[in-house]
């Protein structure tokens, strides 16, 4: 299964990454995440871990990520590390005419004969990842400052 989907955003990268990266953040613009528990404060870095409890097709599931690449204000990239599905997201930020562009791509690898569900679960998550987006996009365009994230 993959979504890939991206969004411009008018605020710098350094602000979108640094918004986007920051779990605590999730809940706010992700209906995939209903809360995420972050045992550390400051900066995503690589290496870093936390645990989410999710949303996915209806049902509540609990993941735990393991950040793999946190390049600010460019790339940032994490997977699944427990869960029901293993799970790798890369997100990439450019700077595209005043604004951000972010790529979200997410991958997942559905166990057994969940795979013959792959086609619907792409199509499914692709919708909910472009009205996350536009969230996100809402959310940062609103804000009055533009100090980053």
């Amino acid at each position: 299964m993959k979504v890939d989907r991206a969004v411009t955003i008018e605020r710098s990268p350094e602000a979108v990454y640094r918004f986007a990266t920051d779990p605590h953040s999730w809940p706010e613009w992700s209906s995939t995440f209903e809360k995420v528990d972050v045992p550390f404060d400051g900066a995503t870095v690589r290496g870093s871990a936390f645990h989410s409890h999710a949303r996915v097709a209806g049902q509540r599931v609990e993941f735990s990520f393991e950040v793999n690449e946190a390049e600010e204000p460019t790339r940032f990239r994490f997977r699944s590390i427990s869960g029901p599905v293993k799970t790798r997201f890369s997100w990439s930020f450019a700077k595209s005419g005043s604004g951000t562009r972010m790529t979200f791509v997410m991958e997942g690898d559905l166990p057994g004969p969940m795979k013959l569900a792959a086609p619907a679960a792409s199509a499914a998550f692709d919708g909910q990842v472009r009205e996350d987006l536009e969230r996100l996009k809402a959310l940062l365009e609103a804000r009055k400052d533009t100090s980053p994230a």
